[in-house]
């Protein structure tokens, strides 16, 4: 039996993953800090796939406590982690370094770094209990290259695509793949909230990637069915941008 874990999934590239996925997997396991935002998606899934078992906890993956109660409970209702997509994370403040907030650097990457280890962590121990299984952690385009006033997001997601792979090194002989998918401009969440707000953000945005056009959230969740799939048996340590060639 197989069965997913998206921690970050009540809108945008998260949501659209579990969609996606909802039928390459025996169970899913929806978890995220917006307790309503993951009823939704529960919901939706029910609606589109009524075979599908799944559950829907809440999570803070910046305490460990609270991912600790996550693993639980997946092991209290006898799963087997055979995948995991780690794609909780925030934009931070929006500030050049000089004038930024360290209280609010400290809280980006107290989420999206520290919060990435926890649920790693937990992940290769569920996934070394049951022989194995893929780890898929979203980071960004700006992972491999810089942004003007988000240093904090840009630093976080350079972590996280470093923390990506050295765990893939430490664990490959426990047969766990670790990856990486970084999105670039994609019409969801904080992107298509810029859009919505931000006049001459969509052409500005538009004009500087080769494709010239937005990605969807739907050709991320696409990558990450083949990067959390059976077919995928030869790729880890790897980082993946699907950004219109953005870091062509």
């Amino acid at each position: 039996m197989s069965a997913l874990l998206v921690v970050g999934c009540a809108g945008g590239i998260g949501k659209a993953m579990v969609l996606h996925m909802a039928h390459q997997f025996d169970v899913l396991v929806l978890a995220d800090i917006d307790v309503e935002g993951v009823r939704r998606v529960r919901d939706e899934i029910a609606a589109a796939c009524p075979e599908c078992r799944y559950m829907a906890v809440h999570v803070d993956i910046r305490e460990m406590e609270s991912v600790a109660r996550l693993f639980s409970e997946i092991q209290a209702q006898e799963i087997d982690l055979t995948a995991a997509v780690n794609n909780a994370g925030i934009l931070g403040e929006r500030a050049t370094l000089a004038d930024s907030n360290p209280v609010e650097w400290r809280n980006a990457l107290e989420l999206n770094v520290l919060g990435t280890y926890h649920l790693v962590k937990h992940e290769i121990a569920a996934m070394r209990k049951t022989g194995g299984g893929r780890i898929l952690n979203t980071a960004s385009e700006f992972g491999a290259r810089g942004a003007v006033n988000v240093s904090s997001y840009v630093a976080s997601k350079h972590a996280i695509i470093g923390m990506t792979r050295a765990a893939a090194l430490e664990v490959a002989q426990s047969n766990i793949l670790i990856n990486a998918i970084c999105p670039g401009a994609i019409d969801a969440g904080i992107t298509r909230k810029f859009v919505d707000e931000v006049e001459g953000f969509l052409e500005r945005t538009t004009q500087g990637i080769p494709l010239r056009r937005l990605g969807h959230a739907d050709e991320v969740a696409k990558a990450a069915a083949w990067l959390l799939s059976p077919d995928n048996s030869y790729m880890t340590g790897q980082s993946i941008f699907i950004d219109g060639g953005n870091t062509a």
